[in-house]
């Protein structure tokens, strides 16, 4: 077990308290327009079915996939009290699944990608989710914005290390990768991706911290 499943296992109760409703919302339907209901959908990351569950009541077929069994466990609860057709599966992002050529998207969202703090780490994850994709498919990462002002205070109270900070829950911490814009061009471009936007999302009610959208597309 990892110290993310270790993280996520611990917090998993709490998990939902966390989760800011109107912010689901925001991103639902952010995501949403670049959706449609015949592709098929992948959230790598689903954690409890936060947008999983809302996407299938919605009409889009969508399959989730979490290294905690905890999440899983509780996302297949939500999915049988609201009678929902969803495969989750407890996995690493790192070694996926799923045959080749499956999803026409994969959404990786809220501080999924930035628990691989290592580059090879994070250039596996984003090749999986290339190897599962349809041409003509896309790649929906969300993620934190770091900026400079934040980066100076994480330092000053010893909450930013090299390349990650502390995420904290209560008594429980783990890392986060700080990921920036020019770190997702280099690894799309790496991977052969030509076709790379990231959109800036600011100001989510109740949350400190803007986010940013990084779409890639197979071609």
């Amino acid at each position: 077990m990892n110290n993310t499943e270790q993280f996520y296992n611990r917090i998993g109760k709490s998990l939902e308290g966390f989760t800011n409703e109107t912010n689901k919302k925001i991103i639902l339907r952010e995501i949403m327009k670049y959706l449609n209901k015949n592709q098929k959908i992948l959230d790598a990351g689903c954690g409890y079915g936060r947008i999983t569950i809302p996407l299938a009541k919605n009409g889009f077929d969508v399959d989730g996939i979490d290294i905690s069994s905890r999440l899983i466990g509780t996302a297949n609860r939500l999915k049988i009290n609201e009678n929902l057709d969803i495969k989750f599966t407890k996995g690493d992002l790192r070694k996926l699944p799923y045959k080749e050529k499956y999803f026409d998207v994969v959404l990786c969202l809220w501080n999924t990608f930035m628990h691989f703090i290592d580059y090879n780490d994070q250039r596996q994850v984003l090749k999986e989710f290339k190897r599962i994709l349809k041409k003509g498919g896309i790649i929906i990462i969300e993620t934190l914005y770091i900026d400079k002002a934040l980066e100076d205070y994480m330092k000053k109270h010893d909450e930013l290390k090299d390349n990650y900070f502390f995420f904290r829950a209560g008594k429980y911490k783990t890392k986060l990768a700080i990921i920036n814009k020019s770190n997702f061009i280099a690894l799309g471009k790496e991977l052969g991706f030509q076709d790379i936007k990231i959109k800036l999302k600011k100001n989510y009610p109740g949350e400190y911290l803007d986010r940013f959208l990084v779409i890639f597309k197979k071609v």
